[in-house]
């Protein structure tokens, strides 16, 4: 019988732990679960935040595109204008024949500055910054304030209902030694009564029968008075008994009830401290789901402004391509008059003389470049 309890025991043991084993199993897919849809509703968060920011971006890029638009709808007649302009100083420039090399420095000058050089255009990333949650600031003094105020007034109602039952009692026992006092006083008043009684019909008698200063009448006397203050001692000690009694029963009621309070402060101090704990790991908690997010949310940001900072990389490269080629025809244009400008110049003299004041002149190389000196000089030999 005994090796059969002893197997059941380890049977029911068995399928205990595998029913405990099989709940924080469920538990455990349960926190999992929750995890789960709270970090799908994180990452659905983060992803509506960028296409909001991307929508207020396209809306902010249209509308700097119609502006742009509009600016250049305004300033076109200015522009046409100024295409004009040049156009006219180019064909003076033209029909213009210098005879003195500070003249040709001049026209040399102007031409400089009506084909002046353009830039990139200057490309400026459109990177997004999304809202962080903020971090709950709230201290640990601050949360141990907060419990212990939300308990004190209910801590203090206990104290109170404490202190009135013992102060109840209190009452009552101290009501009981006035009753007793009191009622203890009637007694003795009522023995010196009675003996008073006796001891004047005792000097009565004595009178009447003539022995009023008799031994036997002082002895009785004697007698008389030793039993009253046999009688008022007994009633003294009996007095004196019950008023240590309630005295003690007094001083049992200040401990019964210091020992409550006493109760009373372990049991809230454990509550407070309960409350602490649970404001504090839910602090932390909140803490820990700001940073989670706010990761989360970095984390977004530097994807999305990586990939704007390659399609940046992208656009500034077309940028400086065109730049450099329209820069390219500027220098064209500018070198052929340049060398129109020049070789009208050194037209006016000998080929010769032409060729000796261009060497006098390197400054030309120096200043408009080497290309430009030498199809200078092959134009003057052609020329001549």
């Amino acid at each position: 019988m005994d090796f059969e309890k002893t197997i059941m025991d380890l049977v029911k043991k068995y399928i205990e732990k595998e029913k405990q084993e099989k709940e924080a199993e469920v538990a455990q897919n349960a926190d999992f679960e929750e995890k789960k849809v709270e970090n799908e509703a994180q990452n659905e968060q983060i992803e509506q935040k960028i296409e909001t920011e991307e929508d207020a971006k396209e809306t902010a890029q249209e509308q700097k595109e119609e502006q742009a638009e509009a600016e250049k709808i305004q300033s076109f007649a200015t522009a046409q204008e100024e295409v004009e302009q040049k156009q006219t100083d180019l064909d003076e420039i033209k029909n213009a024949t210098p005879t003195t090399f500070s003249e040709l420095d001049e026209y040399l000058e102007k031409v400089e500055k009506m084909f002046p050089e353009v830039t990139a255009e200057e490309i400026t990333p459109s990177h997004i910054e999304l809202e962080r949650k903020e971090m709950p600031n709230t201290t640990e003094e601050e949360i141990v304030a907060e419990v212990e105020s939300l308990y004190a007034p209910q801590k203090e109602q206990d104290a109170n209902a404490i202190n009135i039952k013992y102060d109840d009692k209190a009452e009552d026992a101290e009501a009981q030694k006035k009753t007793i006092t009191n009622k203890t006083s009637e007694q003795s008043d009522q023995i010196n009564m009675v003996y008073n009684s006796e001891r004047v019909s005792a000097e009565n008698n004595a009178l009447k029968r003539g022995l009023a200063r008799s031994s036997i009448v002082c002895l009785a006397l004697e007698d008389i008075e030793k039993e009253r203050a046999q009688k008022l001692s007994a009633l003294g000690k009996t007095l004196s008994d019950k008023l240590d009694e309630i005295e003690q029963n007094l001083a049992s009621l200040e401990k019964e009830r210091q020992q409550a309070l006493d109760a009373l402060d372990v049991s809230y101090a454990i509550k407070i401290g309960n409350q602490i704990d649970k404001k504090l790991q839910e602090l932390k908690k909140q803490q820990d789901a700001v940073v989670e997010y706010n990761n989360k949310i970095t984390q977004a940001e530097q994807k999305y402004n990586l990939s704007i900072d390659e399609k940046l990389e992208k656009q500034k490269a077309n940028a400086q391509k065109e730049a450099d080629q329209k820069n390219a025809e500027i220098k064209r244009q500018k070198q052929n008059e340049q060398i129109a400008l020049i070789t009208k110049y050194f037209a006016q003299f000998p080929t010769q003389k032409a060729i000796a004041e261009l060497q006098k002149h390197t400054e030309i190389a120096t200043k408009y470049g080497v290309d430009v000196y030498y199809r200078v000089y092959r134009n003057i030999i052609s020329e001549k």
